[in-house]
């Protein structure tokens, strides 16, 4: 045995004894299956097994596998013709789900490797990723998305007459995919052909896919589990289902997607299944009758989260519970768990799968050890990184491995027990994050001399806490600022969501940081939150106590600070409705995040809603300069401003105004714009007296801002900033196009694809355009026919809309002495002949117009939004 310790031994090392790992707990998934050591190869093979079966799926439409396999090749044909060689990294960006597997096997079909680059990811990290993987030319549904980052851009839908050229060997790697780094920037796992193929053919195995399936493709790009959703469905004859955007509104939209879409095949986080099933069985829902299997991964299974699955009829499907690394090419251990599961405890992660070798390197006096992994599945290592490869993979008698950093153990029954990290490094939600590029990014705020980041155990599963020295006297909302700073460079589940401050970080004798010593990290909320005192309040608490697993709730606490997630929120408002009777909106969790606002609403105290002042809600706060106010759009409600606050510049306070209408029952009756301006500037000269103001509206609500200036000006008082968010000039009645002038304006709107490409993406235009008129027509009859309706129902919302329409379409504005900002989508109209200008250059001082990504109903979505501050920047 050597002397050295293992991190340093060299990859040639020759034998096991060397290392001093015991055969004995040598544990083997059997007899590995090798295919043609191609992914491309293996898609051509499925495709002419089953060219008549249908391999995607999605609203409008659907392809066979013999089309998406046309559509693959020529693809495959352009990206040969744009240079790409053998090895070359090409990016692959979508707005569409349905065209991930598609650039996904193009790539490989060229010879390069595929390196996905999800738009919910922060800007400066995808550059990061960009940089270091050399990536040059993107494949996208999107051109802007490759001149962002100044790339050469290829659409994902072109066409070519020209074959593809075989090469006599490609690339042993298949994709990169990005992890967070230790150094700070993240790093990129190698994924070769052969470990993929090894993986999605056992998977595929065990979940006993057929051309019957329907699987959903339910993952981000960027994580590992996406390639084993599409190519575990694909190499199968299957068919693969993109998760719809709308189906993640809630879990009742979730659960009716998948019924709708009649899934037999689900594959899902760990976090987003346990939420799911915990929602389900607080209000005795099942699961739907179609799904007959179901995987999950990425963090460690509850016992809690088996019962409330096999409760809410997840019994009757099979469920596998997974494990494994990127490094090993995604999955590498599974336990069934099926009807018959009725063991105590959380369950194992299982035996190794096919093709794969576990071993656990530990001592005699210690039943845990690392867990290695070994076999035709284990990747090259990391993209440019010799020395961290190094330390983490190992060459043993032939055959490759790659040392977890994760404790395991056996159980009686020959099954891996997981035992968490031996090292820092952590897994939450899925996500692998590395804590020094955590601290480093909360050591550079300018507020914080040193900080410590690290995971503390929960009912929920394992959260981030982070602990931090200020310099100087913290203000009361320093987590959320520390939290709004971290999100925009790092991924959601990187940002903490305990805190705690600390006025000096304790060391050990051997000059380590003192863990035991630091204290345990409480909420973030106010530190003077008075305790709950109505009967709801005290209800609403031990509610929030029980989700967000605290102590102690105050009246003035926040949902969010407290460590609120979207998926907690949904769960929430399940509970609410089985404890009050009370059904609300997810959007009426940004109006009171507060206990006691939400408990008024639970309520329905008529002091806060009687006087028909909309409310005032700040999503950003700070005093260095005037605030910005954002009023709603037609619907009345501002839940969609969330994102726009975490990206604008430091310094810029954003609060949004909220309609009245919304929480109150009976007849909607908004009044004319004129009347509505009135109570709209008497809320916002509660916050801010005397000028200069900044003023902003999307759609409606940039006409309701357009008056509300002409108020101020006229009585004297400064207005510094105006901006419309995508809103025409009421007034002006712009002519109809006809419907050969609809399909012309679409055509030309899309003049960089090819003719057979502009002819589907027009049938696919005037397929959505009926359903949206139908969908449009349905809901206007239902608001209609409704009549009283009640508080913050769905219902409400589109009266609301409704009465806000006929107001604008009233109101006739006045000139303005002011320079207006027009953020304008660079989305095409083709139902109207709208101007340039819409309508307003005649009427104003000066317009300026900034053209945004993105359409009308998607301008504030996550992957436009940041393109949208930038341009606010300019000009704030």
């Amino acid at each position: 045995m050597t002397d050295e310790p293992l991190s340093s031994v060299s990859v040639s090392a020759p034998s096991v004894e060397e290392v001093g790992i015991r055969l004995a707990e040598w544990e083997s998934g059997g007899d590995e299956w090798v295919g043609c050591g191609n992914i491309a190869g293996e898609w051509r093979r499925a495709c002419r097994e089953h060219a008549s079966e249908v391999a995607v799926c999605w609203g409008a439409g659907s392809w066979t596998y013999n089309e998406f396999g046309e559509r693959i090749e020529a693809l495959a044909a352009s990206l040969r013709s744009k240079g790409v060689q053998a090895g070359d990294r090409v990016g692959a960006s979508m707005r569409e789900r349905r065209f991930w597997p598609l650039a996904m096997l193009a790539i490989a079909r060229a010879g390069g490797i595929y390196v996905p680059l999800d738009l919910n990811v922060p800007e400066p990290r995808l550059k990061s990723v960009i940089s270091d993987a050399g990536v040059g030319l993107i494949v996208s549904d999107d051109e802007q998305v490759a001149e962002r980052f100044g790339c050469e851009w290829l659409s994902v839908e072109t066409e070519s007459s020209v074959g593809v050229k075989e090469d006599a060997e490609g690339p042993r790697v298949f994709a990169l995919l990005y992890t967070s780094g230790s150094t700070g920037e993240p790093k990129g796992v190698m994924v070769d052909h052969a470990g993929v193929i090894n993986e999605v053919t056992a998977m595929g195995k065990l979940l006993e896919l057929t051309p019957g399936d329907r699987v959903l493709q339910f993952s981000s790009p960027g994580f590992d589990a996406s390639l084993e959703e599409m190519l575990a469905c694909l190499l199968s004859g299957a068919t693969l289902v993109p998760r719809a955007d709308s189906a993640m509104a809630d879990f009742s939209s979730f659960s009716a997607s998948i019924e709708n879409q009649e899934i037999t095949v689900l594959n899902m986080p760990t976090a987003f299944l346990t939420a799911w099933s915990g929602w389900m069985r607080e209000l005795g829902l099942r699961m739907t009758e179609t799904a007959r299997a179901a995987v999950t991964g990425g963090e460690r299974l509850s016992a809690q989260a088996v019962e409330d699955w096999q409760a809410s009829g997840g019994g009757k499907v099979r469920l596998l519970n997974t494990y494994g690394p990127t490094e090993a090419s995604i999955a590498a251990t599974c336990q069934i768990i099926d009807e018959h599961w009725n063991e105590a405890g959380d369950p194992p992660i299982g035996r190794p799968l096919a093709g794969f070798r576990v071993r656990i390197e530990k001592t005699d006096t210690d039943e845990w050890g690392e867990l290695w992994i070994g076999g035709v599945s284990v990747g090259s290592g990391y993209w440019n990184r010799k020395e961290q490869t190094a330390a983490a993979f190992r060459e043993i008698d032939g055959e490759r491995w790659y040392l977890t950093g994760d404790l395991a153990k056996w159980d009686e029954q020959g099954r891996l027990v997981f035992g968490g990290r031996k090292d820092d490094q952590l897994k939450i939600r899925g996500h692998r994050i590395e804590p020094d590029e955590v601290i480093r990014v909360l050591e550079s705020h300018a507020d914080v001399s040193k900080a410590h980041v690290g995971a503390i155990e929960s009912e929920r599963g394992v959260l981030l806490a982070g602990w931090v020295k200020w310099i100087g006297d913290a203000p009361e909302e320093w987590a959320s600022l520390l939290r709004n700073y971290l999100r925009k460079s790092l991924p959601e589940a990187s940002v903490p969501v305990r805190w705690a401050r600390v006025d000096e970080f304790k060391l050990t004798e051997r000059d380590k940081l003192d863990r035991k010593a630091l204290p345990d990290p409480e909420l973030a909320g106010p530190t003077n939150s008075e305790a709950p005192s109505t009967e709801t309040e005290v209800a609403l608490a031990k509610i929030w106590s029980t989700l967000l697993e605290v102590s102690e709730v105050g009246r003035d606490d926040d949902f969010f600070d407290l460590g609120g997630s979207s998926l907690l929120a949904l769960r929430l408002f399940g509970r609410i409705k089985s404890n009050f009777g009370v059904s609300l909106p997810m959007a009426e969790l940004l109006r009171a995040s507060r206990l006691k606002s939400l408990a008024e609403v639970i309520d329905g105290d008529k002091e806060t809603v009687d006087d028909g002042i909309p409310n005032v809600i700040p999503l950003r706060e700070g005093s260095a300069r005037s605030p910005l106010f954002c009023i709603h759009g037609g619907d009345g409600g501002v839940l969609f401003y969330r994102e726009l606050a975490l990206h604008l510049p430091k310094g810029v306070p954003l609060l949004t105004v909220e309609s009245p209408e919304l929480r109150v029952e009976g007849m909607v009756g908004v009044g004319t714009i004129e009347e509505m301006a009135v109570r709209y500037l008497k809320a916002v000269k509660k916050r801010q007296p005397e000028g200069p103001y900044h003023l902003a509206g999307y759609s409606f609500g940039g006409v309701m801002v357009y008056e509300m200036a002409r108020l101020l000006v006229e009585a004297g008082e400064e207005v510094e900033f105006l901006g419309l968010f995508d809103t025409e000039n009421p007034s002006v009645k712009w002519r109809k196009y006809g419907l050969g002038e609809r399909m012309k304006v679409y055509w030309n709107a899309h003049a960089s694809f090819s003719w057979l490409s502009r002819c589907g993406i027009i049938v696919s235009r005037a397929l959505e355009g009926v359903a949206t008129n139908l969908r449009v027509r349905a809901e206007v009859s239902a608001a209609n026919e409704a009549g009283l309706t009640e508080a913050h129902s769905k219902l409400r919302m589109l009266q609301v809309r409704e009465s806000h329409g006929a107001a604008m379409d009233a109101y006739v504005p006045p000139p303005l002495d002011l320079e207006v900002v027009l953020f304008k989508t660079e989305a095409v109209d083709d139902k109207f002949d709208v101007a340039e200008d819409y309508g307003w250059s005649s009427l104003v001082r000066n317009l300026r117009i900034l053209d945004v990504p993105g359409e009308h109903l998607t301008m504030f979505n996550r992957e436009y939004v940041q393109d949208l501050a930038k341009e606010m920047e300019k000009v704030l």
